[in-house]
């Protein structure tokens, strides 16, 4: 029996790389797995199934709407499977709690997952005219439309500097009053979600610059990635030609929760920059940088310059 015959009729979303992690985490008959990031339980259901006839998991979601889709998923499992509300920072408690002290797999898989992603209302995408709701756990009272447009400068600062490696925390941070979030909900409005691969101008609300570009990359599965990122940058490079400008600046390169490798993402910046300098040689643009000192993306773009 499969794990898709066994785990009955929960809605499915099928995760990447599944038969990959099974062999990978060395699950035989009988193990005792934790899956700490459970979402709708693709993975779980295959570790399950490895783990026949008697193997156990526990498996820990933060997102109480994944977490009932992942029972239902999971239901057919019987006790096999114990499925809690929580977060992986507290993975130590809630297995001893559940008695998982010792595991023979742990799995994370860590970022966003489809269902917040496809879920406009939830507020995750950036391609939807929608609430900036962006709560994993949907019992928390505060949104994120409550900490840009309630919370001090310093603490805006600090959340992005630290939880986002944003290296223009502050200077963003001050653009991020009511008035900016709002034209960009209105652009949104009166001219529909931005496609990907494109970008748009608004104001700059306190910022000291001409504009903010707003390009969209694509979600990591979407397929062809890097010529779509590539032309996500080319269109934001576009846009301040068309205006005159002389130099823009890039805070950074990826798309961030889509989870895009930076390999992928250092090509797509060489690649989009290029293009455009190829395409449009006697362009007043003349200054591109891009604002990171350090990291991941910085190293691959070093490497795909031969830097």
């Amino acid at each position: 029996m499969s794990a898709d015959d066994e785990a009955g009729g929960a809605a499915r979303h099928e995760p990447v790389l599944v038969q990959e992690v099974v062999t990978m985490l060395q699950v035989k008959p009988n193990s005792r797995c934790i899956d700490a990031t459970l979402g709708l339980g693709g993975h779980a259901a295959a570790l399950l199934a490895a783990a026949a006839p008697g193997g156990q998991l526990l498996g820990i979601e933060r997102d109480g709407a994944a977490l009932a889709l992942a029972r239902e998923r999971l239901a057919a499992f019987g006790e096999r499977a114990v499925c809690v509300q929580g977060t992986f920072g507290t993975l130590a408690e809630l297995a001893a709690a559940h008695g998982f002290e010792r595991a023979d797999a742990v799995l994370f898989d860590l970022g966003v997952s489809s269902l917040q992603l496809d879920d406009a209302a939830r507020g995750f995408s950036v391609q939807a005219d929608a609430p900036l709701d962006m709560r994993m756990d949907q019992s928390h009272a505060q949104t994120a439309a409550d900490i840009v447009n309630t919370w001090a400068e310093e603490a805006l600062s600090g959340l992005l500097r630290e939880a986002g490696d944003e290296p223009l925390a502050a200077a963003i941070a001050r653009a991020a009053g009511r008035s900016f979030s709002e034209e960009s909900t209105q652009y949104v409005r009166r001219h529909g979600p931005i496609p990907v691969g494109e970008a748009v101008v608004t104001g700059a609300g306190n910022l000291p610059f001409k504009g903010v570009i707003h390009a969209v990359g694509p979600m990591m599965g979407d397929g062809n990635e890097e010529a779509k990122l590539a032309q996500a940058v080319k269109s934001a490079l576009l846009r301040a030609h068309e205006r005159g400008w002389t130099s823009l600046s890039f805070p950074a390169i990826s798309s961030g929760i889509y989870r895009v490798p930076p390999e992928t993402c250092a090509r797509a910046y060489v690649r989009g920059v290029r293009e455009f300098n190829r395409e449009y040689p006697h362009s007043p643009l003349k200054t591109i940088r891009l604002c990171l000192v350090k990291g991941p993306i910085v190293e691959a773009i070093k490497a795909e310059m031969g830097v």
